[in-house]
Order: C-alpha cells, then structure tokens, then sequence
C-alpha cells in the first residue's frame, strides 16, 4: 500500500489501490471492527450488529475479490443461504453509501479502509 509520505500529499486508501486482498484479510478486519469472529457471522441470526456485519462483508468480498455471489453465500453459509440474499445485503450497503448525510455504515467503511 502506497502511504502518505511516500508521494506527499496524497492520501490513499485501500479502495483506490486496485489490487485485490485476500478473503480472510477482508474477513479479519470486518470481525476485529465488530469484536467477532467469523463463526459467529455465520450463524443464522438476525441481531441487528451482526447483519450489519454480514452485509458490509459481503459488500467488500464482492468488491475486492473476485468472488461470485454464489461463492460468497457458500462462505457465509448457513447465515446466507444463497446469493440473492447477498444481492439484498450489497444493495442495502449502496443505499447507505449514496445518501448524502453521514452514517453508520459510512463510518464503519471509512474506519476499515484508512
């Protein structure tokens, strides 16, 4: 990763390098922001911090990685049972990023990527 006082003045985060990471590297940094493990994520529940979880997951591992929605819901499974439910969760994530006031998830996304 590029830092700052490589090229001054330039603040680069994860999301503008174009690289791709690793899916347990995604998965370690979303659990260690959420005081989670893995297992617990994919544990069919529906407390409302841990679908957050879930969902920004699945938001990054469909960003970052060249995994299919298929391939997602089988790594999230039985929490995720197929890929529209991964659809749902990336879009729910969009949603949240495109309004223009500040929110949990924005915040949650711009915490991991610094």
């Amino acid at each position: 990763m590029i830092s700052s006082y490589v090229v001054p003045g330039l603040r680069t985060k994860i999301k503008d390098l174009k690289r791709i990471v690793s899916i347990t590297s995604i998965s370690d940094e979303i659990c260690s922001y959420y005081a989670t493990n893995i297992e617990e994520l994919r544990i069919k529940n529906r407390n409302k911090t841990k679908v957050q979880a879930r969902y920004i997951l699945c938001y990054m591992l469909r960003k970052h990685t060249e995994m299919s929605l298929d391939e997602i819901a089988e790594y999230l499974s039985p929490a995720i049972t197929d890929h529209t439910t991964v659809m749902h969760g990336i879009q729910v994530i969009k949603n949240q990023l495109s309004l223009k006031h500040e929110n949990s998830i924005k915040l949650v996304l711009n915490e991991i990527y610094i």
